[in-house]
């Protein structure tokens, strides 16, 4: 026993504990407890054999380990172990040792999120008891995990495999084998490079209840003997290159309850010039999840209105037209409805406000309806996000938005809502976006009658394009402390829910945790001063205050610029004397280059030794957007605007 615990506590001291990883709410370890006690088989995340006393499981997740891990790690030495989870840890890019092969007993292996980099071992082959492997990370957009290469072929082939898992890694590249066993109950390859036709033996996975690899590089037919999987319950075979008919290889599918397939090049059923939803769908009672956006259908069939169990219903980017129909709130179990990018016309139905208590997520974005926005929202509704932008629609925002309590998402940029500025929204809770950019909103910036407009959560707000005037009263902006708030403060947003809208809980591990990104866009007609204490806003990250009335001095302290200029396309494009007059700045652009090259990006940041204690995917503050002070205030001013399309458009993702 006593080899034992000090062979576990070799392992702790080789780690530090990463004091500002968010992964433990509760501030403290679970190693923890090690060290309290002379018997390690009582220590949190350790489980001996009753018998034996040999450690059979080590349960470290979100343990806020940070350090490398190699070959010479006494952990290797636990050879009786059946369970390793080291998943939610910064393994500060580690290759996973080859010596895990010597793990024989291994039943279960979660790495997940754990920034573990390089080529899978193929001596992970040899774990003949392996029953779960978890490698991937449970998001997209910020990538934990960089394993690349060649996905050892071995693994495929082990008898008991039961869960494979190794989604987001976009590097790690395979085909898939010819298959032997029927083991396999999950199959996750989402957004890896994996490539390929599925293979015909695919069938023999009749054990199979979910098949997820969307974001890869299949192509061709779905094989026939698809059809033999009949536990299916879970398909996600989203953007990739499949051709063929739905029907003919899912037909026989009857237990599917999530079904996302678009964006591929599928023939779905035509009648006549009409094409519409493939029918074997309609036999799905089960049905909860189904996603046909990007598949060019032009007709939603009246038994779609009956799904009573569906729960989240994306048909985006198709080739719809006419009016959404009515029916569509006989959907009463509705959670996610994405009808956006189509030619829908007519008015958005009055019932969509409120037949659903369950309705978090409403997108009809990108169509031609018109009229005014329904006034039904009631007291208590579950909206999170609502996305009515780029259509006709007219008249004022419907002050029942105020019911709208959990709203954090609301855009209804480029339409012709004609009305004041919604100070009265700054009431809402948890709003974080508010977009009313090209509409034919007017009058004063300000706050009416006894109303605060403190917008207690608001990071990013665009009022370009309107007609407002005057001047924005100071100690309003001054109330709108989320965007005062420093980079430690954090968003939650959750990459599992089907229609990717920002939650305030999560679906167990696949939580994602982001650092806030701000954003202040004031352009167009009506602005006259740049507020005085813009240093205060330390997390702003872009603003635009162009196409105004500006009257003033532009205050002294945007000479205080420092830091790196961030390397991405839009910057790359200016000149050096577009940053003159800021001494502080560095970069490839200057002769003075920055000795730390960790500038901002909005590319997901890499993780070393000395930016680990910030995780935030956008590190750009807003001094180093209005980067033309004394020599180029035009291209500053440009910044704003060249950059919004990026921010807006990155967020909308995560929503």
């Amino acid at each position: 026993m006593v080899s034992i615990c000090h062979a576990l506590l070799q392992f702790k001291e080789g780690f530090q504990i990463n004091k500002f990883a968010s992964a433990n709410p509760l501030g403290y370890p679970k190693t923890a407890s090690w060290n309290s006690s002379t018997d390690c088989c009582s220590w949190d995340g350790i489980q001996c054999d009753d018998h034996t006393n040999q450690v059979i499981q080590i349960d470290l997740s979100s343990s806020q380990l940070y350090g490398t891990m190699n070959a010479n790690s006494s952990l290797f030495c636990l050879v009786h172990l059946r369970k390793l989870n080291l998943s939610d840890n910064d393994f500060k890019k580690s290759q996973i040792p080859s010596r895990i092969g010597d793990l024989s007993q291994l039943e279960y292996l979660k790495l997940t999120d754990a920034n573990f980099f390089g080529e899978i071992p193929p001596q992970i082959s040899q774990l003949s008891k392996l029953l779960i492997l978890e490698l991937g990370v449970p998001h997209i957009g910020f990538y934990k995990c960089e394993l690349h290469g060649e996905f050892p072929f071995g693994l495929f082939h082990l008898q008991n495999l039961k869960v494979l898992d190794l989604g987001y890694n976009p590097n790690l590249n395979g085909r898939l084998p010819e298959f032997q066993s029927s083991s396999l109950t999950k199959l996750g390859l989402d957004y890896t490079s994996f490539n390929g036709t599925l293979p015909v033996s695919i069938g023999k996975l009749s054990s199979l209840n979910a098949l997820s690899i969307p974001g890869c590089n299949f192509f061709g037919y779905i094989p026939s003997s698809f059809s033999n999987l009949t536990q299916l319950g879970y398909i996600d075979l989203g953007y990739n290159k499949f051709k063929g008919d739905l029907s003919a290889s899912m037909a026989n599918l009857t237990k599917l309850d999530h079904l996302r397939v678009g964006s591929n090049q599928f023939t779905v059923e035509t009648i006549s010039w009409i094409i519409e939803i493939p029918s074997f769908i309609r036999n799905l009672s089960d049905l909860e999840s189904l996603s046909l956006q990007g598949n060019n259908i032009q007709l939603l069939p009246n038994w779609l209105w009956k799904k009573a169990n569906l729960q989240s219903l994306d048909v985006s980017n198709n080739s719809l037209t006419g009016t959404i129909s009515p029916s569509i709130c006989n959907l009463k179990s509705l959670a996610g409805l994405d009808l956006s990018l189509n030619n829908f016309s007519g008015n958005v139905p009055s019932c969509l406000g409120n037949f659903s208590q369950f309705l978090e997520n409403l997108k009809l974005n990108g169509n031609k309806l018109s009229g005014f926005i329904p006034q039904t929202l009631e007291i208590g509704n579950a909206l999170h996000q609502i996305d009515l932008s780029n259509n006709n629609l007219q008249g004022q925002l419907p002050r029942e938005l105020i019911n709208s309590r959990r709203l954090e998402y609301f855009d209804v940029s480029h339409n012709n809502i004609n009305d004041s500025f919604p100070f009265w929204l700054g009431d809402l809770p948890e709003l974080k976006v508010l977009a009313l950019s090209n509409n034919q909103f007017h009058g004063d910036i300000r706050c009416h009658g006894n109303m605060t407009c403190t917008f207690p959560k608001l990071h990013i707000i665009d009022l370009s394009h309107n007609k407002f005037s005057g001047s924005v009263p100071s100690e309003m902006i001054q109330s709108w402390k989320a965007m005062k708030t420093s980079n430690t403060s954090q968003l939650q947003y959750d990459q599992s829910s089907q229609d990717q809208v920002v939650k305030t809980y999560d679906y167990g591990d696949e939580a994602m945790t982001l650092n806030t990104p701000y954003s202040f866009m004031m352009s167009n007609k009506g602005m006259l001063r740049v507020y005085e204490n813009l240093q205060e806003f330390y997390s702003l990250i872009a603003i635009d205050i162009s196409s105004n009335k500006i009257s003033g001095e532009i205050p002294q302290v945007i000479g205080d610029l420092k830091g790196p200029i961030p390397q991405n396309k839009q910057f790359a494009t200016f000149q050096d004397n577009s940053f003159e007059g800021n001494h502080g700045l560095c970069g490839e652009q200057l002769l003075k280059k920055c000795i730390d090259h960790r500038g901002p990006s909005f590319s997901p940041p890499s993780t070393s030794d000395d930016d680990h204690e910030s995780e935030s995917l956008f590190e750009l503050y807003w001094y180093v957007i209005l980067i033309g002070y004394v020599g180029g205030l035009v291209a500053g001013v440009a910044l704003g605007s060249a950059f919004y399309p990026d921010v807006i458009g990155w967020l909308k993702r995560f929503f």
